[in-house]
């Protein structure tokens, strides 16, 4: 098997196990196993049948060497005598008694050769390849046109007292040689292919014994993401799929808790927005319409929470959610408290007095001490009750914009969850204003100074709801991470750029900042420097940039320093014009 024969069969199994990526990890394993062991075997006869040739090239040489060495003695006497007579007699016996030896020529320095074979013998002048200047053994495998025969030729100069006499040339028949070569390449094909179907099956065997841990383990993640939270991967094992297994099950148990988390702080705010529906039941139409939203955003919020399934999401979206009732409560109570002061039962009381004095309300008005003080009277209680009414219709309006706020939070994430899993072209620009409009309470309710920083870019086509669970993740880290400051000076600032075919998305923030040791590790699972993280937030978000095609990064000068997030998914690639 030669080298370029060999390193064909290589190459195109590689080729065949790359064409194969798409089958199961059982399939790949025994291919790759089989390939090492092909590439194994296919080394050892690369090692093995040059070495027997050249044993087999050794042995025809010593035997050539041999003969040639038996006719120096004879050829010596022919030099000195010049009598060829025994030295044709000693060639004839050799020839005749290995057929394996082919020729067997003497040629002296002017060219004049003794020629014999099996044929006979005679005497010739031969060229000078016969006798060259350069006096060297010479052996090889090669075509003889003076005999018309492939042989092995070997050529040995022959020197006498001193004297360059001239050369022996013995040639050698290749049949055995070419038997025998023959012989080994059978051998060492039948054994390659003995020992590949060997490997063959032990590799397939010793696949299946390892990956079938491995498939264990994919069905209980399969059961885990249909939604079947009490399913458990074993962990006897105690190599690195048991460690596995335990990270499986630990992330299992805090989706678990997170769920539980979720369906509580539901039904908080389930009671919450009871508490506040009943005590806007009895004041004006305006209370009541908010009852009617909240209920409408409580009721969009438990559908959220159940169909979104990313805890980050819910938690970014209750927050900014709470942050809105929290104002809707200030107002409520600032209402109540308002209308308990009300200059209402002052009115009243005027209109009492006039109506016992009905039938002088003249006399009364001009003459009696305490009438003539009631119009001025009533024109203050008016312009106080004015006063009053703008106040209440200004903390309406406020309650009302914040119930509107709920209204649009809900209706922009429940949009997002609708489209997960399909690709849409989509504007950089309006996925960066939603995230923020999602989060604007927030930003609020934490005196946080947003800035947008939007250059010309292209579109992209992506899975919308996994870019706002990004979003949401980073948003909600970043104002956390400026909490620590004073209202004054919390800022996060959103920039869209395009470099290269990309679409970047920075959150960057002035905060808390990122330790450097901690900035290769951000992204693991578990991960986290909050006291009431979790460190899944991060993680999934950087497998969901991964799922869209793209890229997450962080980057930090050091703590109370900030820190920038960067997201950048593929452009749209416009299409060729016709």
């Amino acid at each position: 098997m030669g080298r370029a024969a060999a390193m064909s069969v290589v190459t195109s199994l590689s080729r065949q196990l790359r064409y194969r990526r798409g089958l199961g990890i059982t399939v790949r394993t025994a291919w790759l196993a089989w390939l090492v062991t092909i590439s194994t075997l296919l080394i050892f006869a690369l090692a093995i049948v040059p070495q027997q040739k050249r044993t087999l090239l050794d042995y025809l040489y010593s035997k050539a060497n041999g003969v040639a060495v038996s006719l120096r003695d004879v050829a010596a006497s022919a030099a000195v005598s010049e009598d060829y007579s025994s030295v044709v007699d000693h060639c004839v016996d050799i020839l005749k008694g290995d057929p394996a030896i082919d020729y067997i020529v003497l040629t002296r320095n002017d060219g004049f050769s003794l020629i014999h074979d099996h044929n006979g013998w005679r005497a010739s002048m031969l060229p000078a390849e016969w006798h060259p200047p350069e006096r060297v053994t010479q052996a090889g495998i090669g075509d003889v046109p003076l005999f018309g025969r492939r042989v092995y030729r070997f050529s040995q100069p022959f020197e006498y007292s001193g004297i360059n006499w001239g050369w022996i040339h013995v040639g050698l028949s290749l049949e055995s040689y070419d038997a025998s070569v023959a012989a080994v390449y059978w051998r060492t094909g039948m054994l390659a292919v003995i020992c590949m179907l060997v490997a063959l099956a032990a590799t397939i065997v010793y696949a299946r014994h390892l990956v079938s841990p491995i498939l264990a383990l994919q069905a209980v993640v399969r059961q885990v993401a249909s939604g079947d939270l009490s399913a458990r991967a074993p962990t006897a094992r105690s190599d690195e799929l048991g460690q596995l297994a335990m990270s499986v099950n630990a992330m299992t148990e805090a989706l678990l808790r997170r769920d539980r988390t979720l369906k509580e702080a539901n039904e908080t705010l389930e009671r919450r927005v009871a508490d506040r529906t009943r005590e806007l039941e009895h004041q004006v139409v305006a209370r009541e319409r908010a009852h009617h939203a909240l209920a409408e955003a409580q009721q969009h919020l438990m559908e959220l929470s159940r169909e979104a399934g990313r805890a980050e999401i819910a938690t970014g979206v209750l927050h900014s959610v709470g942050n809105a009732l929290n104002s809707v409560n200030v107002s409520t109570t600032l209402l109540q408290d308002q209308l308990g002061r009300s200059q209402l039962h002052a009115l009243s009381q005027a209109v009492a007095l006039l109506s016992e004095h009905r039938a002088d309300l003249a006399a009364y008005l001009v003459r009696d001490a305490r009438g003539r003080h009631i119009p001025e009277f009533v024109i203050e209680v008016s312009a106080a009750i004015a006063s009053e009414h703008a106040a209440w219709r200004t903390e309406l309006d406020g309650v009302s914009k914040n119930v509107e706020h709920i209204k649009e939070i809900v209706a922009m994430q429940q949009s997002y969850a609708r489209v997960a899993g399909l690709s849409e072209r989509l504007s950089p620009h309006e996925l960066a204003q939603d995230a923020i409009r999602m989060h604007q309470a927030a930003f609020a309710g934490h005196g946080i100074e947003v800035v947008a920083d939007f250059q010309p870019v292209p579109d992209v086509v992506v899975d919308k709801h996994k870019v706002m669970q990004i979003f949401v993740t980073l948003l909600s880290n970043a104002t956390w991470a400026v909490d620590d400051l004073p209202p004054g000076q919390r800022r996060i600032t959103v920039s869209v750029t395009a470099q290269a075919g990309r679409v970047r998305f920075a959150i960057t923030d002035n905060g808390i900042g990122i330790a450097a040791h901690n900035l290769s590790r951000i992204f693991q699972h578990g991960f986290t420097t909050r006291k009431d993280g979790h460190g899944f937030g991060l993680h999934m978000a950087a497998l969901a940039a991964a799922e869209l095609d793209g890229t997450l990064a962080a980057r930090s000068d050091g703590l109370r320093r900030g820190s920038t997030f960067v997201l950048e998914l593929p452009a749209e690639t416009p299409a060729p014009s016709s």
